[in-house]
């Protein structure tokens, strides 16, 4: 009997021993891999496919009052969008603070140039009243843009997740014009305008070194609205042309990290 009751107790506690090791073992193979270290400055170059949505809005006053059906005509073909798409070139620096072992903080400013470009010229066409035959020329450019913003993310391994947000700064060259067949009557003008808006985004980075990484991310920028109000061979005839300028980035960056 003393010899079963000291077997049943050593196949206990090799028992009880072999569980926990597994038990030790799960838990050593679950545990979140350790976080890069993302503390300190860095900088980079990055490559961006941009995509711009620039509404266009085109208000006739004045004399145009006494012709609604041509004011009607010419503000429809004067308010198409000029949504179009380019690339950017450009670079970074930023500061990271890392907290709580993988909680990153950061602050940010990029700046590049971009190649958006769009314009679109109505043709001659009839806006009736008995007017002559008009047509609009109307272009929109952006030539840079500028962020400052802030970063808060949380890695896991080499990996950093991140969302962003801030100031957005940028420059956008905007022309309406309105003219006869006969080029005595031309209404309209421009506008080179720095616009300040804001800008919210996300991205993934990833460590390939100590020093070394890569990045996608994407932004949202509002620049807000500017017009600018015509100018005219009739003083009689009057307007104001306005666009609302948005848009959606998408870059790669080679970031290096000191």
């Amino acid at each position: 009997m003393k010899k079963i009751v000291l077997s049943f107790t050593f196949f206990s506690a090799l028992s009880a021993l072999t569980l926990a090791g597994e038990q030790s073992e799960t838990k050593e193979a679950t545990a979140p891999p350790a976080c890069h270290e993302w503390s300190g400055f860095y900088v980079g170059g990055f490559g961006a496919y941009s995509y711009n949505t620039n509404d266009v809005d085109l208000q006739l006053t004045g004399a145009w009052t006494g012709f609604p059906t041509a004011r009607g005509v010419v503000g429809t073909e004067g308010q198409h969008d000029l949504d179009n798409s380019g690339g950017e070139l450009g670079g970074l620096i930023g500061y990271n603070w890392q907290y709580h072992q993988c909680w990153v903080f950061g602050l940010e400013a990029d700046g590049g140039y971009l190649w958006g470009r769009k314009s679109r010229d109505s043709g001659l066409f009839d806006p009736g009243d008995g007017l002559p035959l008009l047509h609009t020329d109307t272009s929109i450019k952006t030539h840079y843009l500028t962020t400052v913003g802030f970063r808060v993310g949380h890695a896991w391994g080499n990996f950093l997740p991140y969302v962003t947000g801030g100031l957005a700064i940028g420059d956008s060259d905007f022309r309406q014009v309105i003219s006869d067949a006969p080029a005595t009557f031309q209404q309209g003008g421009s506008k080179d305008n720095t616009d300040v808006g804001g800008m919210v985004g996300a991205g993934l980075q990833y460590a390939l070194t100590k020093h070394w990484s890569l990045r996608g991310q994407y932004e949202f920028v509002d620049l807000g609205t500017f017009q600018f109000h015509h100018q005219t061979t009739d003083p009689s005839f009057g307007g104001t042309s306005e666009a609302k300028v948005h848009e959606h980035n998408f870059s790669l960056a080679v970031i290096f990290q000191f």
